[in-house]
């Protein structure tokens, strides 16, 4: 579990719209400026329309949406059921 949360690379990819990013051993982590998740124990990774699912083992969350219409860059919908479950989980 340690190594999905161990940052081994950040920045701008080479599509050029995910700076600010952070990855772990193949997963996303916890960046407040591209995917805020719940924490510093947060992985997952997301896909094109908006999918996004992660874990977190410290709050004992697993989260997953699946978008039915894709909507593009700059999609919102995951970040804000993502911001509800944070307030349920105090973090």
């Amino acid at each position: 579990m340690t190594d999905a949360v161990r940052e081994v690379s950040s920045g701008k990819g080479w599509l050029g719209f995910d700076a600010g990013a952070r990855w772990g051993s193949g997963f996303l982590l916890d960046s407040p400026s591209f995917r805020p998740m719940l924490g510093a124990r947060s992985f997952g990774n997301d896909g094109a329309g908006g999918q996004f699912a992660f874990g977190d083992d410290e709050f004992g969350v697993g989260f997953a949406y699946v978008a039915n219409r894709m909507v593009g860059h700059g999609d919102a919908r995951a970040n804000r059921l993502i911001a509800a479950v944070r307030e349920c989980v105090g973090g």
